[in-house]
């Protein structure tokens, strides 16, 4: 929600191209929920009881984010496993093919879920750190904000969040520029 959220306001308020990286929600809901954001929450399902005044709006941002997925302006991914490298060829292609070099932030909804490639080697935890070094590194090396999203540990729900609530915690507070909760 959250993801979808500030593609749709990166989309509509700012018209700065957006790119989605899922390893949950395939493409067609992903699609729905940023047509829900782009015009202030209207819901994409059960618009046949809506009055014909919110049925119009809905049927202009269907019609604005799919011409934003023509354009370029929006790309979604769907991977079940993303890897660092599948990561830097999305980028790549989002934002040199089809925006010219231009800018793009760069969602990855579930950053628990991106493959580490030496995980047998080092372990959980270090490869996590390894992972987290790369997206910055690559952040920087393509001048594009990359904003990680991670469900929090299941103790969360009975207390306020707490950074230690985030599933491997340590590494995310140590390299990220930047965390909400």
């Amino acid at each position: 929600s959250a993801c979808t959220t500030i593609a749709a306001n990166s989309l509509n308020m700012y018209q700065f191209p957006a790119l989605v990286l899922s390893t949950e929600l395939p493409v067609s809901e992903i699609w729905q929920q940023i047509v829900e954001a782009y015009k202030g929450g209207i819901p994409f399902h059960g618009h046949l009881e809506a009055t014909p005044e919110v049925k119009e709006q809905l049927r202009k941002a269907v019609s604005s984010v799919a011409n934003c997925i023509q354009t370029g302006e929006l790309s979604i991914l769907f991977k079940t496993r993303l890897s660092e490298d599948i990561i830097r060829q999305a980028i790549d292609y989002h934002c040199d093919v089809r925006n010219n070099g231009r800018c793009s932030i760069v969602m990855v909804d579930q950053a628990s879920r991106i493959a580490r490639s030496d995980k047998e080697k080092h372990g959980y935890a270090v490869a996590t750190e390894h992972m987290l070094n790369y997206l910055e590194g690559l952040a920087a090396e393509m001048d594009v904000p990359i904003v990680l999203f991670s469900q929090l540990n299941r103790n969360a729900h009975e207390e306020r969040p707490q950074m230690s609530h985030f599933k491997h915690s340590g590494a995310f507070e140590e390299f990220a520029h930047a965390c909400v909760l």
